[in-house]
């Protein structure tokens, strides 16, 4: 039970991305807003089943497929998060563990998010 969850869960959050990354083209984007399927847009639904499908093709090869995967795909994601923090260093001007947001700014922007307290202190956790 927890792997099918987990399959479902990663193909959800992987084919979110492809989309968050595709939508910045201008005909992915008026077709992700003018296709719809099943309730959801018909190119969340195309890159859920590209994701599911390309998934099920590693693990149906078995798990020592899965295994030289993981040993590529771990590493790739590790560079990747490097990059992304470094482009975000570059791009912010700055490299600091605290941020200069007005608290007013911070609660009305982390409000919708489900945040009940003030976000970085205990009572945001309960």
């Amino acid at each position: 039970i927890v792997a099918c969850f987990w399959y479902g869960a990663q193909t959800a959050a992987a084919s979110g991305a492809i989309v968050a990354l595709l939508i910045r083209s201008q005909w992915f984007a008026d077709f992700n807003a003018n296709t719809h399927f099943l309730g959801h847009s018909g190119l969340e639904v195309i890159c859920f089943v590209v994701i599911w499908a390309l998934q099920l093709l590693i693990i149906q090869k078995g798990m020592e497929t899965v295994r030289r995967f993981q040993d590529w795909a771990g590493p790739a994601v590790w560079v990747m998060m490097l990059l992304l923090a470094i482009y975000l260093c570059v791009k912010s001007g700055t490299f600091a563990f605290t941020s200069d947001i007005p608290m007013d700014v911070l609660l009305e922007k982390t409000r919708d998010a489900g945040v009940p307290g003030t976000p970085g202190s205990w009572t945001s956790l309960f």
